[in-house]
């Protein structure tokens, strides 16, 4: 069921010099014969009335764009939560309750769609590192257990196979207590 909200766009503002609430403005083709390639829509500034254009990061003050990936993180942390709850409201809805929901009046408001300020790929970077020191530290143990398994059945008071005619309890025993 639709909702009918307004949805409005925080963008980067060429003209104001911050991030700026933008909604789309549809674009009236006057031909009879519309270019396929022609825009329909256009997003326009609330504040200023200037058009969109993209923006590189690195020409935003990195001040205005640690405030937005703020705003950006708070919002997907609103989401997540809202989603949450109304996950839970439904599942202990009966289904008349659920029923009745579905034909009742939508919501009206207004939405507000965050940029993410390059906080996307900040987060797929890191999400990236954190996956290869995880399978490294699997790799490591891995060949720690290699490593381990022609000890496996030395008794504690036998010699030790490294070669160094030490008993295995006094020599490479302990590198290998958290794997027995």
């Amino acid at each position: 069921m639709p909702d009918f909200k307004t949805i409005m766009y925080r963008h980067w503002c060429t003209k104001c010099q911050d991030w700026e609430f933008f909604k789309i403005e549809k674009i009236v083709v006057i031909d009879s014969v519309p270019d396929e390639n022609a825009k329909t829509k256009r997003w326009v500034c609330t504040e200023c009335g200037t058009e969109h254009v993209d923006v590189m990061l690195k020409d935003i003050p990195k001040e205005k764009l640690a405030e937005q990936r703020q705003r950006y993180i708070k919002s997907k942390e609103e989401k997540m939560i809202k989603a949450y709850k109304s996950f839970f409201q439904s599942s202990q809805q009966s289904q008349m309750e659920q029923f009745i929901h579905m034909f009742s009046e939508p919501e009206i408001g207004i939405e507000i769609v965050e940029a993410d300020a390059g906080q996307k790929y900040i987060d797929e970077e890191n999400q990236r590192i954190r996956t290869e020191e995880r399978e490294k530290r699997i790799a490591e143990r891995n060949q720690r257990l290699a490593d381990y398994a022609p000890y496996r059945k030395l008794g504690r008071n036998d010699k030790c196979l490294c070669g160094s005619d030490k008993k295995y309890k006094k020599c490479c025993q302990p590198k290998f207590q958290d794997l027995e």
